[in-house]
């Protein structure tokens, strides 16, 4: 199928990092860790980088982590690889990291562009006096993503009835229990906190998860990625409720997303240049990935033993995920309805003015 234009038209990043000691996840598929860009790119592949800085000086290598996760590696696949060319941004690290290192490495400063979970900059403000400031968000869910799933022969058939139950999430501030913990609240009337609510909530990485609500140790799971693709193939367990689209039904047509490109403002100010270098570099990778993904799947596949399936479910159709959804006003729109709305209930210790934060 072709990807939809317009407002979802650049899909860079992609989401899951944690904050620190807020956030606990779990990991997510393997491989070897990390990827360093080429500094002599592959001639003739996308356009050249616009003018070099001032005297003829290059950027200073910049590290960058990302979510250990196979499709998104088809996203950064250009980038690792050295098929964008620049004329001052020549050396970068890309680090694929499971999602505890992601929240440990938030505000340590070992990364100067990191992927995080959209909790990471409002703790980070609250907590640490860390300002950091949004490149980009992402990890777009288009109605076919994240998912309630039960037993098949559960009696369970809406998730009104987790009522009394167990349900199993990824981590309990990531930010897929925080917009289950929303729709729960707001289409179906149940008490949502982690102690004393109407539900008993787990937390497990998406594999134990995964094998926890297959063997009934749970009532129920969210699950999104590969975790939510295997379950969609399971005639073991069952859909009862699309969470990206409750989820947006529940906040008047925001978009369902969960991450964001975010570096300090100190860095940024210092680096202006090189920082606008990396974000087009970065969606000329997406880019290239629509266009070029089943072309390069099976290196993929070879080095991890993902799926091939799961590789064309996430990058075929926007219904499923969306790698990136840029700065637009739409985006920013759902952001700031996404802070507004976990602040009001009490999730998030200060909702943003996202615009002000924003580096275009």
């Amino acid at each position: 199928m072709q990807r939809r234009t317009g407002l979802m038209r650049h899909r860079i990043f992609a989401v899951a990092g944690a904050l620190g000691i807020a956030l606990v996840a779990a990991g997510c598929s393997g491989g070897d860790g990390q990827g360093k860009s080429a500094a002599a790119p592959d001639p003739g592949t996308t356009s050249q980088g616009a003018g070099g800085k001032a005297g003829g000086e290059v950027c200073d290598p910049i590290n960058f982590a990302t979510i250990d996760d196979d499709a998104h590696r088809v996203g950064w696949y250009a980038l690792t690889n050295g098929l964008i060319e620049s004329d001052i941004l020549t050396e970068f690290d890309v680090s694929y990291l499971a999602l505890p290192a992601l929240a440990q490495a938030a505000g340590t400063g070992e990364y100067q562009i990191m992927q995080a979970s959209l909790a990471v900059v409002p703790f980070a403000r609250a907590s640490g006096g860390i300002d950091f400031r949004f490149l980009g968000f992402g990890s777009g869910y288009g109605g076919n993503g994240p998912a309630f799933y039960v037993q098949a022969d559960s009696d369970i058939t809406s998730p009104e009835q987790f009522a009394g139950k167990t349900l199993g999430v990824q981590g309990f501030t990531s930010v897929f229990a925080r917009e289950a913990q929303l729709v729960l609240a707001e289409t179906y009337g149940l008490a949502f906190p982690l102690e004393g609510g109407d539900i008993t909530w787990v937390e497990l990485d998406p594999p134990t998860l995964l094998n926890a609500v297959k063997e009934g140790d749970v009532d129920g799971a969210v699950l999104a990625y590969q975790a939510g693709w295997l379950a969609e193939q399971d005639t073991a367990l069952k859909n009862i409720g699309q969470l990206d689209a409750l989820y947006s039904e529940a906040t008047d047509g925001s978009v369902a997303f969960g991450s964001a490109i975010i570096a300090e403002n100190e860095y940024i100010e210092a680096n202006g240049e090189c920082v606008a270098e990396f974000q087009r570099m970065a969606e000329e990778s997406t880019k290239y990935a629509e266009e070029h993904y089943t072309e390069f799947a099976d290196e993929i596949v070879e080095a991890t033993g993902v799926s091939p399936e799961y590789l064309d479910y996430y990058w075929s159709t926007d219904e499923n995920y969306m790698f990136y959804g840029g700065l637009d006003g739409e985006w920013v729109r759902s952001a700031q309805a996404f802070y507004d709305v976990m602040t009001e209930h009490g999730l998030y210790p200060e909702s943003l003015d996202v615009e002000a934060l924003v580096v275009d």
